[in-house]
């Protein structure tokens, strides 16, 4: 008969079982039911259950390479007491000697042989899958997932020499037949230099990484919705600075996505993209649309450009003004169109004359128009196509041209070097490393700030303040007096925090505060809190 005493104890203690081997298979902790393991012969966890599992006789299950390193998680159901279960792995490993899975690409389960226990009877059994030491898997999932140069970052390749390290990795989205699939590529030193993964939402996300010696990341490059699958495109540039200390000073952000202006017959209902409108009239010089930003003259920049569907007539390059919605007046441009029998070519084309003409293209194709000092190039997937003999030396803007051709809509994804760079974080340190300020979102490099938090220390380097700017403001009192009976403290604990917000003045009136005075035992517990308003 279980007493009270039982009871009580079942639900306030920790507790652990374990195993005539010594492995914990049942564990308890306050508040949450047993929690239940189960062993194979290497002492590996292969099936573990929570209490809320145990309703349906569901189990986590864990399987393993050769290594011991998991690489197949999901949940199946098996009826039985632990014990049961634990017996059942037993005998399936009298029968069997082959403790690990197998991996090849053909294989049914996600690239492994399904030969240790539990034998799945649906892949949807599966969660998680994990792999290791080559990029193999990763090859058979499409070009959307391979890796690409960031010439931005002088990032042109990654390290295949990958043995030990994890690779990709494939995630249920729970509830659904949907899988969330990651690729991280390396360099020499095996640090993540790109992720590659997708949306769980809508595409692929690819983000790059430059570092320092040290393994500072020094800055990013992040693409949402890569492969476009409707809705925003969006490119975005990160940097850090560091001080001597390699301590974080500053973090800026720049969305890489221009702002479209002077739209005639186009629309932009979504970041990154210019879509023309499916009713507009036949010809050039009848569609198009320029970006709000320029590339200030003297500048080195680009704008990227990609286009999703190889069936339609676009011009997009740089202009030095937005003369018309024609593409004669473009500067520098490439011309994407299709040719009589339906292939997808492109050209490019300064002021309307032809300078250069290629075969074909694909509907994932980059298209890059640089200008480095004075030279303008083209670059299609990060190679040199054609270089410029007309120098460069005015602002310059995106200019975008477009014609109704077998389909009216036409799709336009681009991208921008030159958008406006927000200082996102800026961290001022004290001569002990302490923090004492941190300034908030500057859209003019740090003359004005939305938000600034100062810290106080007293000598002891006790934090004394952290003051929000007419957010809240806080302070704490150690081995002070508050002028509110609080019992000063010498030994590091708090004995007041004073707190003032707007809300608290609007309830107690313009420079109230309310406090919390503290007490504490011999031992430093805490013992007593008082609220007390100023």
């Amino acid at each position: 008969m279980i007493v009270a005493q039982d009871i009580i104890a079942q639900s306030q203690i920790y507790s652990y079982k374990y195993d005539n081997r010594s492995r914990i298979v049942e564990k308890r902790i306050p508040g949450q039911d047993p929690f239940y393991m189960v062993y194979d012969p290497l002492d590996r966890l292969v099936l573990a259950q929570d209490g809320n599992q145990r309703k349906n006789n569901r189990w986590t299950f864990t399987k393993y390479d050769q290594l011991s390193r998991a690489i197949l998680e999901g949940e199946v159901v098996v009826s039985g007491t632990r014990e049961d279960v634990q017996t059942a792995v037993d005998d399936f490993y009298q029968l069997s000697n082959d403790f690990h899975e197998h991996y090849h690409t053909e294989a049914v389960y996600y690239g492994y042989s399904n030969d240790t226990y539990p034998v799945l009877t649906d892949i949807n059994q599966v969660f998680t899958v994990t792999y290791y030491d080559s990029y193999d898997i990763v090859n058979t999932w499409g070009e959307a997932y391979q890796f690409k140069a960031e010439p931005t970052l002088d990032l042109n390749s990654y390290n295949t020499q990958v043995m030990g390290k994890t690779t990709a990795s494939i995630s249920r989205v729970l509830a659904s037949n949907d899988f969330v699939k990651a690729v991280n590529y390396v360099d020499e030193f095996h640090r993540v230099v790109q992720r590659v993964s997708d949306n769980i939402m809508k595409g692929i996300d690819r983000t790059s990484f430059q570092f320092d010696f040290t393994g500072n990341v020094l800055k990013s490059v992040a693409t949402h919705n890569e492969n476009y699958q409707e809705g925003a495109y969006i490119t975005s540039q990160g940097r850090t600075e560091y001080d001597h200390a390699k301590r974080v000073t500053s973090v800026f952000s720049k969305l890489c996505t221009p702002t479209w202006v002077d739209l005639v017959n186009t629309y932009a209902d979504n970041p990154g993209v210019l879509n023309r409108n499916e009713t507009s009239t036949s010809g050039w010089g009848t569609s198009g649309a320029a970006s709000e930003e320029k590339l200030a003259a003297g500048s080195d920049g680009w704008v990227k450009f990609i286009f999703p569907k190889t069936d339609q007539y676009i011009v997009a390059g740089l202009s030095d003004s937005n003369v018309d919605a024609h593409y004669n007046t473009i500067d520098y441009a490439f011309y994407v169109r299709p040719d009589a029998n339906g292939n997808a070519i492109y050209y490019v084309l300064e002021n309307g004359s032809f300078k250069a003409s290629f075969s074909s293209r694909k509907a994932t194709d980059e298209f890059v128009i640089r200008r480095t000092g004075t030279t303008i190039t083209y670059e299609v997937n990060g190679a040199v196509v054609y270089t410029s003999t007309v120098t460069s030396d005015s602002d310059l803007l995106v200019d975008v041209a477009t014609y109704p051709g077998t389909t009216k809509k036409a799709t336009t994804l681009a991208s921008i070097s030159f958008g406006k760079e927000i200082l996102v974080e800026n961290v001022v340190y004290n001569e002990l490393g302490q923090v004492v300020k941190k300034n908030m979102h500057s859209e003019d490099n740090g003359v004005n700030f939305l938000q600034t938090v100062n810290n106080e220390f007293n000598i002891r380097g006790w934090l004394t303040s952290i003051d929000y700017q007419n957010l809240l403001n806080l302070k704490y009192f150690y081995d002070t007096s508050n002028g509110l009976a609080n019992v000063p403290q010498f030994n590091g604990n708090i004995s007041s925090q004073q707190f003032t917000t707007p809300y608290i003045e609007s309830l107690t009136g313009s420079g109230k505060s309310a406090f919390y005075n503290y007490q504490y035992d011999r031992v430093n517990r805490l013992t007593n809190a008082a609220f007390k308003v100023n």
